[in-house]
């Protein structure tokens, strides 16, 4: 697994057991769940789209790989929907009905996200002559950075600040 996607999940896991065993979701820790995992989730998503996509594409232009799949265009589209749910999970409460909901489909879209990463992404980009300590070295550097100075906000972030959230009654 990725470290950035061992991360979110890392935060993620406790959390989604903790707001499925709630009986109610108000008195799920709405701070922990909304605060760790959009930071760690965000984090990932910013360190693969500044470095880890820019290298595999590099090596498609080349000519190295083939991405007749469009496997980095759907990347982009999970993190764009993740970034989505984020950004609205950082203007909730937790007491809202639709916030475990929502916090379950996260959950379920970085699962999918890493599992297609894995076994479809990684292999491919595998083939090619990326040199992975200096590229994991970089990673590292700039998730540290993104740890100390927080992810800037995104389009994302703009789009459902502007909008607001859904009515969830």
């Amino acid at each position: 697994r990725s470290r950035g996607g061992r991360a979110a999940e890392e935060h993620l896991e406790p959390g989604l057991r903790r707001a499925r065993s709630e009986d109610r979701v108000s008195r799920l820790p709405a701070r922990r769940l909304d605060r760790q995992l959009p930071h760690a989730g965000g984090r990932a998503a910013a360190v693969e789209e500044e470095l880890f996509y820019p290298a595999v594409r590099r090596q498609v232009a080349a000519g190295v790989i083939e991405d007749e799949d469009g496997i980095m265009e759907e990347a982009d589209e999970e993190h764009h929907a993740a970034k989505l749910l984020i950004a609205e999970l950082e203007l909730m409460k937790g007491s809202e009905r639709n916030f475990c909901a929502k916090f379950t489909v996260l959950a379920e879209n970085i699962r999918h996200h890493i599992k297609e990463e894995e076994g479809e992404l990684f292999p491919k980009a595998n083939k090619t002559d990326i040199d992975f300590g200096s590229l994991a070295r970089s990673m590292e550097t700039r998730q540290r950075e993104l740890e100390r100075e927080g992810v800037p906000p995104g389009p994302e972030d703009e789009m459902v600040q502007g909008a607001g959230l859904p009515d969830s009654s």
